[in-house]
C-alpha cells in the first residue's frame, strides 16, 4: 500500500513541477510516465499477479527510480527555472521605517 501512495503524491508531485514548468517538461513527463508505471507494478503485486521484489515488478520500478535520481542531480546542479519563480514583492517605504 506504501508504494500505491508514493506513486500517487509523485503523481501530483510530478504534475505541478510539470504546470509551473520549475523543472524542464521532459524530466516532468518522465517523472509522472515513471510513476505510472509504478503504479501498474503495484497493483500487480497488491493483486498477486507479480511476487514482490521479482524481476517483473524491479524493471517496472526502474524509471521511476532512475528518474529521482536525475531529479535530485539536477536540482542540486541547475536548481529550479529562475523565470518560472515568483519575486516577493518589494516592500513601500513607509514599511520600511514605521512613523
Amino acid at each position: 500500500m506504501g508504494v500505491l501512495a508514493f506513486c500517487t503524491g509523485a503523481t501530483l508531485y510530478y504534475l505541478v513541477f510539470f504546470r509551473s514548468q520549475l523543472i524542464p517538461r521532459w524530466l516532468s513527463v518522465w517523472g509522472l510516465a515513471g510513476a505510472a508505471v509504478g503504479l501498474v507494478a503495484g497493483l500487480l503485486v497488491l493483486f498477486q499477479s507479480i511476487a514482490v521484489l521479482s524481476g517483473t515488478q524491479v524493471a517496472l520500478n526502474l524509471p521511476i527510480a532512475v528518474q529521482e535520481m536525475v531529479l535530485a542531480v539536477w536540482l542540486i546542479v541547475k536548481g529550479l527555472s529562475p523565470q518560472a519563480t515568483p519575486k516577493a514583492p518589494e516592500p513601500a517605504a513607509a514599511e520600511l521605517h514605521p512613523v
